[in-house]
């Protein structure tokens, strides 16, 4: 009822305000969202999820934690591997739907050898980055100047 009772600037005042307040909510809940609950996808049915308020991420398929703490990442046909919980090395077959855990990129070179595949390589390596900011295009763009033909296409969100 106060709202019949004000001037016609009074009016329009009120309606800017109600909408500058909407905006910065909406705003607010996007930023929200995408800062604090993000999800990038490296392969079919493979995620990188935010945990919620934290800046930690973890590997998941199907809803279930593949790897938790991930650091980074390197795309292989059938495998995904690289680091998590800072020091620690992890290779996921996909093929396996198998996680191997190794102490050392000595154990998982070890690994890699056994597979017929290249020793881990950093420069091959994406982390949350690269699915934030699209990247992944950058660092495929410098693969092809440096000749090489790069680890598997990481797959858009």
């Amino acid at each position: 009822m106060a709202f019949k009772n004000l001037s016609p600037i009074g009016k329009t005042m009120l309606l800017i305000a109600t909408i500058v307040v909407l905006a910065l909510v909406t705003f607010l809940v996007i930023f929200i969202k995408y800062e604090y609950f993000f999800k990038g996808k490296i392969a079919e049915n493979i995620y990188i999820v935010q945990r919620p308020f934290k800046d930690v991420y973890d590997m998941k398929s199907s809803g279930k934690i593949i790897v938790e703490d991930i650091d980074g990442w390197v795309v292989r046909p059938n495998l995904i591997y690289g680091y998590f919980s800072k020091t620690k090395t992890y290779a996921f077959s996909i093929s396996e739907n198998k996680v191997y855990l190794f102490n050392n990129t000595m154990e998982l070179d070890k690994y890699l050898h056994e597979r017929n595949l290249p020793s881990y390589d950093m420069n091959d390596e994406e982390n949350i980055a690269y699915l934030r900011y699209n990247l992944d295009k950058l660092q495929e763009g410098e693969r092809k100047l440096r000749g090489q033909t790069g680890t598997g296409q990481v797959d858009g969100r």
